[in-house]
């Protein structure tokens, strides 16, 4: 088959569901039945060009248009916290400064003098003017601190050329100290981590990784390209009578837990071409006190890989299935046609869930267990953002 009609074959597909009949490969002596209808879930069939690359079938094309926007959004989001964050906040604490020090410089020049020149304040308020929008265009949009810097500097400023109009001097620079305490307030870094925070980040991103954002779960984020780890969660929605106080002491998905996710992945890691690798681990808020290690939390992880564009993903997944096979499809979660794929894993088989989102490749559920003898193990994977589109 020509490789530009294959490409367009299998673009958008995800995984195709081919070599559901015949052996693992590589030597596992392990073989299947046929799998009757071709697919499983309404699934399409798809056949296995010469060179074992898998197509979808002329007219078959699962784009994952909704999974992949928000699995983009994710990974951007993940990566600007590991990457711009530490700038951001940077920028944000030295411009707010340069106002609270143009705040004190003010109003020692009305102390000296004994009066009030309005050219002072206009001077204080066009330095507002300039360094609130260089606080906070690094945080935009992960964050949005502008309206709220404007509306404490508009408050405060209204009032000093209210009694500087009437001649108020004592007022003024009692209403000037009020508004450096006010920006002092915010302009400190611990102020600045808590009201942009990213540990735990709390967020957009947040509210992409979960269906409804005030449940109260626990995202675990290793982000291996940048080496970054971090929770995602809402430290203060929680009702406390369905659930506990919780302490975290450690990473999120720890080398152990890592090392055995990636054992149970097998060949689904596919470094070729690949620009970025995730783990979120998804966990429920514990119901009773806890104070531990989070991967004493349980709940799964899922894994994600982006590559350079949607056709190195697509490659990546060849690769993939040649070192396995897949048989048909399910709606495991969501509305997603999740590719079930299996490879030989010791004296056994792994099995588990993949799909094709864009540029991206997710997945889930890997055990030793064949996906139609498990019972009750989505847990709260049904909560998350594959479930949701």
């Amino acid at each position: 088959m020509d490789p530009t009609r294959r490409r367009l074959l299998a673009a958008g597909a995800g995984l195709a569901g081919a070599s559901s009949a015949g052996c693992l490969g590589g030597g596992s002596g392990v073989e299947y039945p046929d799998n009757e209808s071709g697919a499983a879930s309404g699934g399409a069939a798809a056949d296995t060009a010469a060179d074992g690359t898998v197509n979808e079938r002329v007219g078959e094309r699962v784009e994952n248009e909704a999974l992949a926007e928000v699995t983009a959004n994710i990974l951007d989001e993940i990566h600007w916290f590991a990457t711009r964050y530490p700038d951001a906040i940077r920028t944000y604490v030295a411009a707010t400064t340069r106002i609270v020090e143009a705040i004190i410089d003010t109003r020692e020049r009305i102390v000296a003098a004994g009066e009030i020149d309005p050219e002072w304040v206009d001077a204080l308020a066009d330095t507002a003017g300039e360094e609130i929008p260089t606080a906070s265009d690094p945080l935009e949009p992960h964050f949005s601190p502008e309206a709220f810097l404007n509306k404490t500097a508009n408050r405060h400023l209204e009032i000093v050329r209210r009694f500087v109009r009437r001649g108020d001097t004592a007022r003024v620079i009692e209403e000037l100290e009020r508004m450096e305490t006010s920006f002092r307030s915010l302009s400190s870094r611990k102020a600045a981590t808590e009201r942009h925070p990213r540990d735990p980040i709390n967020n957009r991103l947040r509210r992409w990784l979960i269906d409804d954002p005030t449940d109260p779960f626990v995202f675990g984020l290793r982000y291996p390209t940048e080496d970054f780890t971090g929770f995602a969660y809402d430290p203060m929605d929680v009702d406390l009578k369905d659930t506990a106080t919780m302490r975290l002491r450690g990473d999120p998905v720890a080398e152990e837990r890592r090392a055995t996710v990636d054992e149970r992945l097998g060949p689904v890691r596919q470094s070729a071409d690949r620009t970025a690798e995730l783990y979120v681990s998804i966990a429920r808020w514990p119901t009773r006190p806890f104070d531990g290690h989070p991967d004493r939390l349980g709940g799964q992880v899922v894994h994600v890989q982006r590559y350079a564009d949607a056709e190195a993903a697509t490659a990546a997944l060849d690769r993939m299935v040649a070192a396995g096979a897949t048989e048909g499809r399910d709606d495991a979660l969501g509305s997603t046609p999740w590719h079930r794929y299996y490879f030989p894993h010791g004296n056994g088989v792994m099995y588990g869930y993949v799909a094709r989102a864009g540029e991206a490749l997710i997945a889930f559920g890997f055990s030793g267990t064949a996906w139609e003898e498990r019972v009750s193990w989505r847990g709260p994977l049904t909560d998350c953002w594959l479930a949701t589109v």
